[in-house]
């Protein structure tokens, strides 16, 4: 059962006079869409059509976006050359305990630098992306039926009670709930 899978997912970037009034739409969020959100996005992409449908099309898909829930499942990566390089390598290896200074060191940039291009890409901190990349790596080892105990250090974890916490803070459920969920 693989449970961290590639999707389909659609970037939308606005300037902020363009953007739909409200806090929600001050930072970058994953929103679930339906087929209509997302053809709505693709036809707004298009530099031909005029004006007036672009602002009625704009008007409808802003509607719909509203209410979109959203998604708290979905790993973004970094764009910016350093931070992606750091996500690729925690990817790889989620127990990398390196902190954002010492990733900055390596790849001779300042650890404000991939802090904010953290923050821009992806809509969270450094430790934020990283706890998450940490909890959906164990996911697959837990649906393989491995312990707590033995997942724990593997993503990274001195303690499971450490990784039982974090567990339970992203996915709103113990490891111990989840795997049993996975079981049925």
């Amino acid at each position: 059962m693989t449970l961290l899978t590639e999707g389909c997912m659609i970037a939308a970037y606005a300037r902020p006079d363009l953007r739909p009034a409200g806090p929600r739409w001050t930072q970058p969020l994953v929103l679930e869409v339906d087929a209509l959100s997302a053809q709505l996005l693709r036809y707004l992409a298009d530099r031909t059509i005029d004006d007036a449908r672009r602002l009625m099309s704009q008007e409808l898909l802003y509607d719909i976006l509203a209410a979109a829930p959203e998604r708290h499942d979905v790993l973004a990566v970094p764009r910016n050359a350093a931070a992606s390089s750091v996500s690729a390598r925690i990817l790889a290896d989620p127990a990398d305990s390196r902190t954002l200074g010492e990733w900055a060191g390596e790849l001779g940039v300042s650890s404000k630098t991939l802090m904010r291009a953290f923050v821009a890409d992806t809509g969270i901190t450094f430790g934020q992306w990283r706890t998450r990349a940490r909890m959906y790596a164990s996911l697959e080892m837990l649906a393989r039926g491995e312990g707590v105990n033995d997942v724990a250090p593997q993503v990274g974890y001195r303690t499971s009670s450490g990784f039982i916490a974090a567990f339970r803070e992203t996915f709103g459920t113990t490891p111990a709930r989840y795997g049993g969920k996975l079981m049925r």
